[in-house]
């Protein structure tokens, strides 16, 4: 059993991280950020650490789509990083899941 307990604002929240409601990323952020269903898909390949070359071939792409789907998926986000995606994408999981038990 995996969970995460988080204090915020005098209260402790209890976060089941084993739960299938906490797999993958929050739609919610795919519908701000306006990212198609296949910049999703590299998304969760590039918060595993995949190259773009890994990525690509996992997903029988072109790298050079790759890139081009990567350089799109940073400038609607806002991010200029693989590590500032990631971590973006980790805080918005945090942030939904807490205000769902709130």
């Amino acid at each position: 059993h995996n969970s995460v307990c988080i204090y915020l604002a005098g209260t402790y929240l209890l976060n089941d991280t084993s739960s299938e409601k906490n797999k993958g990323i929050s739609d919610t952020f795919f519908k701000k950020y306006l990212i198609t269903p296949r910049e999703k898909e590299i998304i969760e390949l590039i918060i595993q650490g995949y190259s773009n070359k890994d990525i690509a071939l996992k997903l029988s792409i072109t790298e050079g789509t790759v890139k081009v789907a990567v350089y799109n998926i940073f400038q609607k986000s806002g991010v200029k990083s693989r590590m500032a995606l990631s971590n973006k994408v980790k805080e918005w999981k945090i942030f939904q899941s807490i205000t769902k038990v709130i």
